[in-house]
């Protein structure tokens, strides 16, 4: 399920348009992920290349790496992470990309030094050795082990902490309004019983309640903006 989700994750950053190209996109999107799932990792970065060529999403870059460093292509997938960075500076998972970063340019590296230390020897005259039992095939990771992602920018947590910070501002507004409206409302009626007759003063408390009514619910909807709004921040913050 989670394989499923980022991948369709990366169907929705691909734009949708009413085309030719678009359907093509879509459909090689769809062909790269069951080709990575099946443990075709080099045939799917090679889809998600024909897909990057049409619509130049930054995630692409990420899951051409990915495809790349499992299929023990750490050249190319260096490459791809670089270019991936270079697009996604700010990414969530920018740490996550920078240590496979190093980890594929250490492979680079030490590829040369492991070609060199082969040594290749002649079979001896007229000996047939016997078959060598087959070497067990290497275990293809599995997707939900290394999952296709696409990133989130890091602008989605800046718009929640500025739409949180809005919210917060307007509730602690309209609680401080309504704090105000309470004390001149009493203010009102003690001057009432002061200078106005039992009338005058019925009078006085009747619109004294109306009042409170209407401050009743500014100091509602202020309250409900202000924890709204402070959600909206804590949200913010988790990305």
């Amino acid at each position: 399920m989670r394989a499923f989700a980022l991948a369709f994750g990366l169907l929705a950053a691909v734009p949708t348009r009413a085309s030719e190209s678009s359907a093509v996109a879509k459909a090689l999107v769809a062909q790269a992920r069951a080709h990575f799932e099946a443990g075709q990792f080099e045939l799917a970065a090679s889809e998600y290349e024909a897909v990057y060529a049409q619509r130049p999403v930054a995630g692409l870059l990420f899951n051409m790496a990915q495809c790349y460093r499992l299929a023990a292509l750490p050249e190319k997938a260096a490459k791809n992470y670089e270019a991936f960075l270079r697009a996604e500076p700010n990414a969530a998972n920018v740490e996550e990309v920078r240590r496979y970063l190093v980890d594929a340019r250490a492979a680079v590296e030490k590829r040369p030094a492991e070609v060199a230390a082969v040594v290749v020897e002649a079979p001896a005259t007229n000996f047939v050795p016997s078959p060598a039992a087959p070497a067990p095939a290497a275990a293809v990771a599995s997707p939900l082990d290394e999952p296709i992602m696409v990133v989130v920018p890091a602008r989605a947590g800046r718009a929640h902490r500025l739409v949180g910070g809005a919210m917060t501002l307007t509730g602690a507004a309209l609680l401080g309004l309504a704090a105000y409206e309470f004390v001149s409302a009493n203010a009102a009626i003690k001057a009432a019983g002061a200078n106005e007759s039992v009338s005058g003063l019925a009078q006085t408390n009747r619109n004294v309640a109306k009042e409170a009514q209407r401050n009743g619910w500014i100091a509602g909807v202020g309250a409900v903006a202000l924890i709204g709004g402070g959600g909206f921040v804590l949200l913010g913050m988790t990305f």
